[in-house]
């Protein structure tokens, strides 16, 4: 935040490109705390005020990119007023290569400040050449990852996803979180399922309480992480 706000206090400040935004509107607040208006071009839904228009690439699809092209250009052409920064800001910038291109091209013959807001990292890299880059760390909910994404039905179910299983432990790996947290998590998950009998939840708790010993004193995280599933899945389906 103090980073894009002291950015922001150059008159001449390049273009923005900011990753993993939590909270858009408090960066928005900080250009201009001013109402927004909500309007439709051609069937593009985008806000402005006085200061800024704002465009989810979400809403642009193959039916109506040209209707954006061709939008933006309008703005881009308007008289410029240089006694104020005037922004176009573009959010979900990732969900559309050709947009971030036709950007990159727009930005180099207009006179506003552009403002982008993605979830991604795979954006134009020419794009980003010309921008200040901005990442905040992305924020991962591990109960949401093993609990409301439903882990044992998902993952550990009759038919096994081996590339399922992998990138979920890919995933666990890179949170760098407690093992024994996660292993709680995934244990209750496993405990609130009544259709799994009390034998098979005390050999999975007994399985859970010996492999963290060897986790501890592990070095391939990953490995560790596939052990556990494979393990379970044995438990709760070849037992």
């Amino acid at each position: 935040m103090f980073k894009f706000k002291k950015l922001l206090s150059y008159d001449n400040h390049p273009n923005i490109i900011i990753y993993n935004c939590d909270n858009i509107n408090s960066l928005l607040n900080i250009i201009s705390n001013k109402k927004c208006n909500s309007n439709i071009y051609n069937g593009i839904n985008y806000y402005s005020n006085d200061t800024y228009n704002i465009f989810d690439t979400k809403n642009i699809n193959s039916k109506n990119i040209l209707d954006f092209k061709s939008f933006i250009n309008q703005i881009i052409k308007k008289n410029y007023n240089f006694t104020k920064k005037d922004y176009i800001i573009i959010k979900n910038l990732e969900y559309n290569n050709k947009i971030q291109h036709f950007l990159f091209s727009s930005i180099e013959r207009c006179k506003y400040k552009f403002l982008f807001f993605t979830n991604s990292n795979h954006i134009y890299h020419k794009l980003q050449s010309i921008c200040v880059n901005i990442r905040y760390k992305k924020i991962i909910d591990t109960k949401n990852i093993l609990i409301k994404n439903r882990i044992v039905d998902n993952y550990l179910c009759k038919t096994i996803n081996i590339n399922k299983l992998k990138e979920l432990s890919y995933i666990l790996s890179c949170l760098n979180l407690s093992f024994h947290i996660i292993l709680k998590i995934l244990l209750e998950d496993i405990i609130d399922k009544f259709e799994i009998t009390n034998d098979k939840k005390y050999k999975c708790i007994r399985f859970l309480c010996d492999i963290q010993y060897k986790y501890i004193n592990g070095y391939n995280k990953i490995f560790y992480y596939e052990y556990v599933f494979l393990n379970l899945y044995n438990i709760l389906f070849n037992t």
